[in-house]
């Protein structure tokens, strides 16, 4: 049996103990909160920004290279469009990583609460 005396500040685990009543689900919802700025690798605030950041990401030169890219387009055009209307952009990626938020948002996507002034512009847990 393993124990613990005291307090462990420096462990990659910790335990848990639930009292689930008999017939009933052990099942909740949880709600948490998180930055997307922790998660994010960029700050976007200019179309020049974001097309130095395409272009990085995607391998390319220029965006006229990406012409037949539609999905990697679409994305710019919609990233321009949020830019223009006074928003900035953070852009990262999610690893998936067992436990992790970032394996949450990996698996699942990012699925705001209805009243978020925040807009998704591509979701991990969509398909391409």
């Amino acid at each position: 049996m393993k124990t613990r005396n005291g307090f462990v500040s420096n462990s990659s685990a910790s335990s848990f103990i639930v009292a689930v009543p008999k017939g009933e689900s052990s099942k909740i919802k949880l709600t948490i909160e998180i930055d997307f700025k922790d998660l994010s690798s960029y700050t976007i605030n200019t179309e020049k920004e974001l097309e130095k950041y395409f272009c990085e990401e995607y391998g390319y030169t220029n965006l006229k290279q990406m012409k037949d890219e539609k999905y990697l387009i679409d994305l710019y055009k919609q990233g321009v469009k949020s830019i223009k209307s006074g928003q900035y952009l953070l852009c990262g990626e999610v690893v998936k990583r067992f436990g992790s938020i970032e394996s949450f948002i990996f698996d699942n996507g990012i699925k705001l609460p209805k009243n978020s002034t925040i807009q998704i512009i591509e979701n991990p847990g969509e398909t391409k």
